[in-house]
C-alpha cells in the first residue's frame, strides 16, 4: 500500500499541551502532532523554546528543520498506533458546519481531523449528519444509530492513500 504523502506542515497551538505541528496528508486528514515528547532531544531544544525561527518543511515522507531535527513518517505512524490503542481515545467532537468530519483527541495529545466522506456509502454513516454528536468509550467512536469506528479503522482511514 502506498503511503499518503505529507503535503503541508505548520506550527499550531491546538491545545494546552505545548507546541504542536499541523501535518496535512494528501489523502485528506490533518494530524496535530505534539512536540512535548521531544524536549530532552537537543535537536529540538531551539524549536520547542521558540528560538528557531524557520518553519518546518517536508519532502513528503519526513518533517525537518534545517539539517538537524527530523520526524519521519514512520515515527508519526508509530505514535498514531500507540495513541489509537484501545482505551486511548480521549474525546471526539464535530465541527458545527462539518458533521461528516470528526476531531479525535488521543491520550498521547495527538489531535486528528478526519473526514468521513469515504464511509458515506455505508447506510449507517449516511445518517450521521442528522444524529447527535459522536461519543467514545475510549476504544471506539460511535453514534446513536450504531455506526462506529474502531481504533484500527481510524488508523486505516488515516493511512489510506488517494494516489
Amino acid at each position: 500500500m502506498e503511503k499518503p504523502k505529507i503535503i503541508g506542515v505548520y506550527y499550531s497551538n491546538v491545545n494546552e499541551t505545548g507546541m504542536m505541528i499541523e501535518i496535512r496528508l494528501q489523502s485528506g486528514p490533518t494530524i496535530y502532532y505534539p512536540l512535548s515528547g521531544k524536549e530532552k532531544d537537543p535537536r529540538f531544544a531551539e524549536i520547542i523554546s521558540g528560538k528557531h525561527k524557520g518553519q518546518p518543511k517536508t519532502d513528503g515522507y519526513n518533517i525537518y528543520w534545517g539539517n538537524t531535527a527530523r520526524i519521519s513518517y514512520d515515527e508519526i505512524v508509530s505514535t498514531l498506533r500507540t495513541g489509537l490503542q484501545p482505551g486511548k481515545i480521549r474525546c471526539v467532537k464535530t465541527e458545527f458546519d462539518y458533521l461528516d468530519e470528526i476531531v479525535i483527541e488521543l491520550e498521547n495529545d495527538i489531535v486528528i481531523m478526519l473526514s468521513l466522506d469515504v464511509k458515506m456509502n455505508d447506510p449507517l454513516f449516511a445518517e450521521i449528519k442528522e444524529l447527535s454528536l459522536p461519543k467514545t468509550d475510549g476504544a471506539q467512536i460511535y453514534w446513536a444509530n450504531k455506526a462506529s469506528l474502531s481504533a484500527s479503522e481510524i488508523l486505516s482511514l488515516l493511512l489510506m492513500s488517494n494516489e
